[in-house]
């Protein structure tokens, strides 16, 4: 038996007993925090396998080729009582907690538990969970990551890229499309979060330390944000928050397109020195209101219409009557 790559945090009870007496049975990859009195009870005998795993020292060092790393933080979960469900904190409100609380995100069937990627990272390898899953290694036999995580996104089969847990964090890439159609004296509003992956915008008050002072000369928005023209000049404001909403006011009522780039820096992109942004392609288009008149034909109907069938009707049976 073996379990590898999940997450099995905050249980009322000890998450393992853990008794493999012939060593056909292993434990790999995971974090296991935060369970009942201890995280693990290894009964006497046991010669099961445990590689590579984020717990506690109730579950042992694990195998001499892959140890298991002990945690010890104090915050586990990034919602205001360090509850295992409910909203996740912002890197500003809390920077941490290592994991955000289970939650269904928007348009989605079920939840998980995604891993932070926590401010205080001068690398990404000082993180516990990112790249720090084990590849497949022949000469020093070792459990390899799952090929999926439990949202069925492929894990790099790779020591330097998967992750320990059931939640493999997904990079964002450039070149989504994002926007809205108005109608002239209308607002857009809608959110560029589902393409930030598992990563979290960077909060304003940290952009001076992460790429400088704002070249506009104001004062910076969440992500770092700024907006590049591509195709059109500037034909209105742009706001974002901290969790990804975008609110952008027309600054006239132009007939046309407002083409441009979000450029947003993420808790994942801001260790690429050299391209530390996120680029969102924009589109908003305003159009003025159909204010045309409607000119159609009325045709009257109702107690005359019924009338008038009637009327019909008794014709027909006339000319019947007189026919016959």
């Amino acid at each position: 038996m073996g379990l590898n790559n999940l997450t099995i945090v905050d249980n009322e009870n000890t998450a393992l007993n853990i008794h493999a007496p012939y060593g056909r049975a292993y434990v790999a990859n995971s974090i296991i925090l935060r369970n009942g009195t201890q995280d693990c009870q290894i009964i006497t005998g046991d010669k099961s396998v445990s590689q590579n795993n984020l717990l506690t020292a109730s579950c042992g060092v694990g195998d001499a080729v892959a140890p298991n790393q002990f945690w010890n933080g104090t915050r586990l979960f990034a919602e205001s009582s360090d509850k295992s469900e409910g909203a996740c904190q912002t890197l500003e409100e809390n920077n941490n907690a290592i994991l955000c609380p289970y939650s269904v995100p928007k348009g989605q069937f079920l939840g998980y538990m995604r891993p932070r990627i926590l401010l205080n990272y001068i690398l990404v390898n000082e993180s516990p969970i990112v790249n720090r899953g084990t590849g497949l290694n022949l000469a020093n036999p070792t459990v390899a990551c799952e090929a999926a995580d439990q949202r069925g996104i492929n894990r790099l089969m790779d020591n330097l890229f998967c992750d320990r847990g059931a939640v493999e964090i997904t990079i964002p890439i450039s070149g989504s499309l994002v926007g809205q159609d108005l109608l002239k004296g209308e607002i857009a509003k809608f959110s560029i979060e589902s393409y930030l992956g598992d990563s979290d915008l960077i909060p304003k008050e940290q952009c001076n330390a992460i790429v400088g002072h704002n070249p506009t000369g104001e004062p910076w928005q969440d992500g770092c944000l700024k907006v590049v023209q591509t195709k059109t000049a500037s034909k209105g404001k742009t706001i974002i928050d901290i969790h990804g909403n975008v609110v952008y006011t027309p600054d006239s009522t132009w007939h046309g397109a407002d083409i441009f780039e979000l450029q947003v820096v993420t808790s994942s992109t801001r260790f690429n020195k050299s391209k530390p942004y996120l680029t969102i392609t924009t589109q908003i288009v305003q159009e003025p209101k159909n204010e045309m008149e409607d000119k159609a034909v009325k045709t009257s109907g109702g107690s005359w219409g019924c009338g008038g069938l009637l009327i019909l009707l008794g014709l027909i049976g006339l000319r019947r009557g007189l026919k016959d």
